[in-house]
């Protein structure tokens, strides 16, 4: 007798979810970043800042000048939105301050990096609102190498030689990957002429950041 045939189901394959990846090209890589990074501005003056979380901005502690609100100012859907902020945890020892907004799951974040994996010589962005209240606050995007890796005052610091100017505290120090590696902190001025001296730009190492972050977080 001839078998009767038997029908099998194959069962459906779930396709697995492709991860996130940022893009490796340079303009890429700043599409994919800038709409996080933010200008701080306080009746001191202004500054930068970067999402790291949903509703959270880091920033340098000297650009919130010890004020307990900043206006966080970003690009979203082309417009920039001024969002008045709170100071919920300041750390000058290390010059790193948090500021809280109101969240917003659409609006893009930027993941740290290990600051222990940059080499010398390694492309670096950094981006900011540097000079905003001489050219208007548009953010400016400048790309270097790391200069050198210190330690000032005990503090694990990357020095740049990407241009950096007033305004730029607080903003990202990037890697080629989109990754923060730092945050841009202050440049080496001349004792003689009272003038910075060029492609000295120095960032706190993100995971100097890091190992504070927690503590600020719970204040």
């Amino acid at each position: 007798a001839t078998p009767t045939p038997r029908l099998i189901v194959a069962p459906t394959e779930i396709p697995l979810p492709t991860p996130t990846t940022v893009p490796t090209g340079l303009t890429q890589t700043v599409s994919h970043v800038v709409g996080a990074v933010v200008a701080i501005n306080t009746p001191a003056g202004t500054g930068s800042g970067f999402f790291f979380e949903d509703g959270l901005v880091m920033t340098n502690a000297h650009v919130v000048k010890g004020f307990l609100r900043a206006t966080v100012v970003s690009k979203f859907n082309g417009i920039n939105l001024g969002i008045t902020g709170t100071v919920i945890g300041v750390d000058e020892e290390l010059d790193i301050a948090v500021i809280e907004v109101s969240k917003n799951p659409e609006r893009p974040t930027l993941k740290f990096g290990d600051s222990r994996t940059a080499q010398l010589a390694e492309d670096v962005l950094v981006i900011g609102f540097p000079l905003s209240n001489i050219l208007g606050e548009a953010i400016s995007v400048s790309k270097g190498i790391i200069s050198s890796k210190r330690n000032i005052d005990g503090v694990e610091m990357i020095q740049v030689d990407a241009a950096t100017n007033p305004g730029n505290s607080g903003g990202p120090l990037l890697n080629s990957q989109g990754e923060v590696i730092g945050m841009v902190t202050l440049k080496i001025v001349n004792e003689v002429t009272n003038r910075f001296f060029e492609g000295t730009g120095i960032a706190i190492a993100s995971n100097a950041i890091q190992d504070r972050l927690p503590s600020l977080l719970e204040e």
